[in-house]
């Protein structure tokens, strides 16, 4: 089990946006990201997205979040941080080397990714931030995706010994709701401050935001941090960092592919959550009923995944057990808006900017002919 929230906004909607000059390592990066640039504007464009990320690293600083692990342009690293060391960006923009950019020359950015680590007494947290050049209708060009993982009693590198020091968490359903609301309301409070401080240091104050609580449904029993798990640090397509096999994180990743196996060991009732697969697609959306472990395979990894015809479930396409709890659909459910992509970036030399906020729309209705206790939107 982990939280993740998504907070969204567009730049192009602050009343007035205030271009920083980069400083100290954001200075050495902006000067790589214009390396072979050719024209004014796309320079003015690449000053505003770095200076925006000089912002939103601010805001992040001011509610505690100082350690930088990982910073990107178009998903080739400028810095990952490997070796778990303190907040040590500037030192290593330092030793950059050159050569690293000039496959970006002549070339204007596509994405600019910066990810900065977290702790503290009841959760480990990673926040992704995405600034994307051009954007499609109806999308916020800026995204921190916000990933907590639990810092349970749990110390132990292997399945067996760490179930045991869990077993007290799945004593019974109370037990286990209780502790895993207390931590909820500690990434809520945690994502709330973030929202304030980008609204007080950017100026925009339409921010979007959603908070879930997911849980990771393994195909197999695993038996260690290093028992098959994909840690996705090649930027294969994760949208939560905590795939992203950061340093340091190895031990609370695993012990929340164990959760779900503990939750059907146990008979804890599964409700309120978003089951996600291996690789942290979506799978279902379980609501306030949800799913008993003790009549469904769903949360079995021993068995192939079900879903119950009554069940308090959504069931989405597009992930690792489509095959089995899906059926066959002419239409995705994903929506489609009929636009091109655009980029907030003009807004900010014409006066104009892009709406942005509206979420995308699930693509549960092309496995709802399988489910029938699924229900909609």
């Amino acid at each position: 089990m982990y939280f993740a929230s998504e907070i969204s906004f567009d730049p192009s909607a602050a009343t007035e946006l205030r271009r920083v000059k980069p400083s100290k390592a954001f200075a050495k990066f902006f000067y790589y990201m214009t390396v072979g640039l050719a024209g004014e504007r796309k320079e003015i464009e690449t000053f505003t997205a770095v200076s925006i990320l000089q912002q939103v690293n601010v805001a992040l600083r001011s509610v505690g979040v100082t350690n930088i692990v990982r910073l990107a342009r178009d998903g080739k690293d400028f810095y990952f941080d490997q070796q778990g060391r303190p907040d040590d960006l500037a030192e290593a923009m330092k030793t950059f080397e050159m050569a690293e950019a000039s496959q970006f020359s002549g070339r204007p950015f596509e994405t600019i990714t910066l990810v900065l680590e977290h702790e503290d007494a009841a959760l480990k947290y990673l926040v992704q931030l995405d600034i994307a050049r051009m954007h499609a209708p109806g999308e916020h060009p800026v995204v921190l995706n916000v990933n907590a993982a639990l810092r349970t009693p749990a110390s132990a590198p292997d399945a067996d010994t760490a179930k045991q020091q869990l077993g007290s968490l799945f004593a019974d359903q109370v037990s286990h709701d209780t502790y895993v609301a207390q931590r909820r309301r500690a990434f809520e409070a945690f994502v709330h401050q973030i929202k304030g401080a980008l609204a007080h240091h950017i100026g925009v104050d339409d921010i979007s935001e959603n908070l879930n609580t997911k849980l990771l449904r393994p195909s197999r029993r695993r038996r260690s941090a290093e028992d098959g798990i994909d840690y996705d640090s090649d930027w294969g397509g994760h949208s939560d960092p905590l795939f992203g096999g950061y340093y340091g994180f190895g031990d609370v990743f695993f012990h929340a592919w164990l959760w779900s196996e503990l939750m059907h060991d146990h008979g804890v009732h599964a409700q309120q959550v978003t089951l996600v697969d291996e690789s942290g697609h979506d799978v279902l959306l379980l609501g306030a009923q949800g799913i008993d472990p003790a009549s469904s395979s769903a949360l079995d990894p021993d068995s192939t995944m079900e879903v119950p015809a009554d069940a308090d479930a959504v069931v989405l396409d597009g992930h690792d057990y489509s095959s089995d709890i899906c059926e066959p659909s002419t239409s995705t459910g994903v929506f489609d808006s009929g636009g091109e992509s655009s980029g907030w970036l003009d807004g900010m030399f014409d006066g104009g900017g892009s709406d942005g906020g509206a979420d995308h729309s699930s693509c549960g209705s092309s496995c709802g002919s399988s489910c029938g206790g699924c229900g909609g939107d």
